[in-house]
């Protein structure tokens, strides 16, 4: 078993289940109706990123696949193999399988015999055209819907990969918004299902229906969601048993009555300060603001007795440290890690003296290993965590993050964000070229009961990136402050330009109140100078009791989740998919 992948028995997690489909649903299925001791696995562009998230290349060979091959690329003939193809239904997919078994001589092929198995469900007209594929037809040794189509990222978090789809929803106003719009949605419901397939689910279904015109029933969120309640339903129906006992498709055994779980469908605009709002855990600042890759690999280099060299760390769910350290405010995990340090050079890894006896050796033999291990962990996440740390003393992120969080709840006006812009660029005038230390020392959050001296220096001037997030907070929590002239006073204050700060404008689209009102008069327009902007107007910002700097925040749908277990989600603005009611009614439609 690959060392990164989640434990097949640990039933909570995404990515196991995700494993126990491909390995044993599919790959499992296909050993067992004699596809022989060795199989070519293809994928395309939809399903590569959904085995390779879940599968290390040890887990499908153990399984019997010698080579995992692309679709959609040229590939050498393995005409003494069997196929496994996991793809799409879409009409790509089928026109390049077809394409492998064209050839009227069966000796001509690109493989022995085809198992093909699709990510979601196939429509009626795409299986009319494999059928019309004589040499697949011939050569077809199993079909079905294995209904898996998204992307984990880890244990308990997955995507439906689509990386374009905010601006889908909220950001087009093409003549083809609406087809597009329908696309994407059909896309997210799609996989939503397959994933609710594959964990045995038939949910009960809440979303989020008010659109940012106004109007019910408009929100991407509904369109989603109703999409995926009639699919959950035509799965469930899809799934019946033949007269035998044998199902149709290789889907989980969804629930034939009634829900077995809450399912909560938000879009964007539901918070609108959630994604401008930084993220003060260790992991996202890892992310932030070290050269770290997607799948989580850091390069770095160290001091040693032979030089400067250079490493490499993976931060994924192999390494213990990182996942108990991930989601912990950054100022416990500096505080953490120098008590771990602290703690490890007391036990010395199990030094033994003269008299130590021969179990006692062999015992501090066999813990070596693990010892070795754990100072090898500790060592990476110490050097990134001082690098962390230096990143957050260089570019002044204790002190914008305050002004960030005061923004975010109403407690700081305009006035405070050009005061931070101009506090900036003196210090960068009188620091310029200051050294930064890589050390602990000079922790910018700590312990809040640490009376320590706080950084005085700063290496540069306010970063744009900065600037702009704070300006688009500014905009998403104080509603109409924005016309022509206040963009041209903000470029002007912050150094962006004004095509920068036209960015405002786009959170719009999300519902956000940007530009004043058109009937505002001269006079009126003056008054509101003093950007005190009255707290109805706000929105509602939900605040986290911590014992850390800078986590106040909460986004807003940790609220909704907890309303929701609570049974006390407004029906009239979430409604309601699913439940008892159309369970029964779905189970008596089957």
């Amino acid at each position: 078993r690959d060392a990164t992948m989640a434990s097949p028995d640990d039933h909570d997690s995404f990515r196991a289940a995700t494993k126990r489909r491909i390995l044993d649903d599919m790959l499992g299925k296909v050993a067992a109706s004699g596809g022989g001791e060795w199989k070519v696995l293809i994928v395309d562009p939809v399903t590569m990123p959904v085995v390779s998230a879940s599968c290390g290349m040890s887990d499908l060979t153990n399984q019997g696949v010698s080579l995992v091959e692309n679709l959609a690329r040229g590939r050498e003939p393995q005409r003494h193999l069997d196929a496994v193809y996991f793809i799409s239904p879409s009409l790509a997919s089928l026109q390049a399988l077809c394409a492998d078994f064209a050839d009227k001589d069966k000796e001509q092929r690109l493989y022995a015999r085809a198992h093909v198995f699709f990510s979601s469900p196939i429509s009626p007209a795409h299986l009319a055209t494999l059928k019309q594929c004589k040499g697949l037809v011939e050569s077809l040794a199993s079909l079905a819907e294995l209904n898996l189509e998204y992307q984990t990222k880890d244990m308990h978090t997955f995507t439906t990969g689509q990386p374009g789809a905010l601006q889908t929803f909220f950001g087009s106003d093409a003549s083809n918004a609406v087809q597009s719009v329908s696309a994407a949605a059909e896309t997210a419901a799609t996989r939503l299902a397959t994933l609710l397939a594959s964990l045995n689910e038939f949910p009960t279904i809440r979303y989020k229906d008010r659109g940012v015109d106004g109007k019910d029933g408009t929100s991407p969120a509904a369109n989603v969601a109703q999409r995926l309640y009639r699919m959950m339903l035509a799965l469930r129906n899809r799934q019946k048993t033949t007269s035998s006992g044998e199902r149709k498709d290789a889907s989980g055994g969804i629930p034939q009555f009634g829900s077995t779980c809450d399912v909560l469908i938000l879009d964007r605009a539901c918070d609108p300060v959630a994604p401008l709002a930084r993220e003060w855990t260790y992991e996202a600042m890892v992310f932030d603001l070290l050269p770290v890759s997607p799948l989580g690999l850091y390069e770095y280099v160290i001091d040693t007795a032979k030089g400067v060299q250079r490493k490499q760390a993976v931060l994924n769910e192999s390494d213990p440290l990182f996942v108990e350290l991930r989601h912990e405010h950054i100022a416990r995990v500096l505080n953490a890690l120098a008590e771990k340090a602290k703690a490890f050079s007391k036990t010395g890894g199990g030094r033994l003296d003269a008299d130590a006896s021969t179990g006692s050796l062999k015992r501090a033999v066999e813990s070596l290993p693990r010892f070795m291990e754990a100072q090898a962990k500790l060592s990476v996440h110490t050097s990134i965590a001082a690098s962390v740390n230096a990143m957050l003393k260089k570019y002044g992120l204790g002190d914008v993050g305050r002004v960030e969080e005061r923004v975010v709840f109403g407690e700081a006006t305009s006035k405070d964000v050009v005061a931070l812009f101009n506090e900036f660029a003196a210090a960068n005038k009188s620091a310029r070229g200051g050294a930064v230390s890589s050390s602990f020392a000079g922790n910018p959050f700590g312990d809040p009961n640490d009376q320590g001296e706080k950084p005085k220096g700063r290496e540069t001037d306010m970063r744009p990136a900065d600037k702009l997030r704070l300006l688009l907070l500014y905009a998403a929590s104080h509603p109409e402050k924005f016309d022509d002239a206040e963009k041209a006073r903000w470029s002007k204050a912050s150094g962006l330009s004004l095509g920068d700060v036209a960015t405002v404008s786009s959170l719009e689209r999300l519902g956000v109140k940007v530009s004043k009102p058109k009937s505002m008069s001269l006079g009126a327009a003056a008054a509101n100078v003093g950007f005190k902007t009255t707290k109805a107007k706000r929105p509602t910002v939900h605040e986290r009791k911590s014992e850390w700097d800078l986590f106040r925040f909460l986004p807003a749908v940790h609220r909704l989740a907890q309303q929701m277990d609570a049974q006390t989600l407004p029906l009239a603005e979430y409604p309601e998919l699913g439940g008892e009611a159309a369970g029964f009614a779905g189970g008596a439609g089957a």
